[in-house]
C-alpha cells in the first residue's frame, strides 16, 4: 500500500557526460587551484522547478516531455545569494515552454512549487572561500539534453536527491 507522502523534489534538465565534462575542463583551466569546490560531474543540472512538498503518488510518467532542443550558455557568474560559481544560459522559448508544461501538470495535480523569477542556470562550483568574478567571462556553448529528471530527496533532513526518472 502506497502511503501519501510528501517531500521536497525538483526538476532538473541533464546533459550528456562528455559535454559536461568539456565544458567544465575548459571552465577549470579559467579557475585552478583550492579555491573552489567544484559539484561532481552526475550532479550538474539545470534547475526547471523546485516542489517543496511533492507527493510520492506523482510519477515520472506525468513528466515525460519530448526534448528536443540545446541549452545555450552565456557567461560564467558568482551568485552572492548562496555563493556559487554558475554558468548562465539563455532564457529561450523553447527552455520557457518546457518549464511551463512542467508547471501546469503541477498545478493540475495541486502541487505547490517556488514561484521565484526563473534565472537559468547551471551550477558549477561553491567557494572555499569568498568567490569574487573581476570580469565578465563568456562561454557560449550549446549543451544537449540527454533527459529532463525528476529528484526527491532521499533523506530531507540531509537534502541529498536521487533522481526516480
Amino acid at each position: 500500500m502506497l502511503v501519501n507522502k510528501t517531500q521536497p523534489a525538483f526538476f532538473a534538465i541533464q546533459f550528456k557526460t562528455n559535454e559536461k565534462e568539456q565544458l567544465l575542463n575548459e571552465i577549470k583551466n579559467v579557475f585552478p587551484g583550492p579555491n573552489l569546490t567544484w559539484y561532481p560531474l552526475q550532479k550538474i543540472h539545470l534547475t526547471l522547478c523546485y516542489c517543496p512538498q511533492l507527493p510520492n503518488t506523482i510519477t515520472n510518467q506525468q513528466f515525460d516531455f519530448i526534448t528536443n532542443f540545446k541549452i545555450i550558455t552565456t557567461k560564467l557568474a558568482a551568485y552572492e545569494a548562496n555563493s556559487q560559481l554558475v554558468l548562465e544560459t539563455k532564457t529561450t522559448q523553447s527552455l520557457l515552454l518546457l518549464r511551463k508544461q512542467i508547471i501546469s501538470k503541477l498545478k493540475i495535480e495541486n502541487v505547490a512549487f517556488d514561484q521565484k523569477q526563473f534565472k537559468p542556470h547551471i551550477s558549477l562550483a561553491f567557494p572555499n572561500k569568498e568567490l569574487k568574478l573581476t570580469k565578465s567571462m563568456p562561454i557560449a556553448q550549446q549543451l544537449t539534453i540527454e533527459k529532463i529528471l525528476m529528484l526527491k530527496a532521499n533523506n530531507p533532513g540531509l537534502l541529498r536527491y536521487v533522481a526516480i526518472i
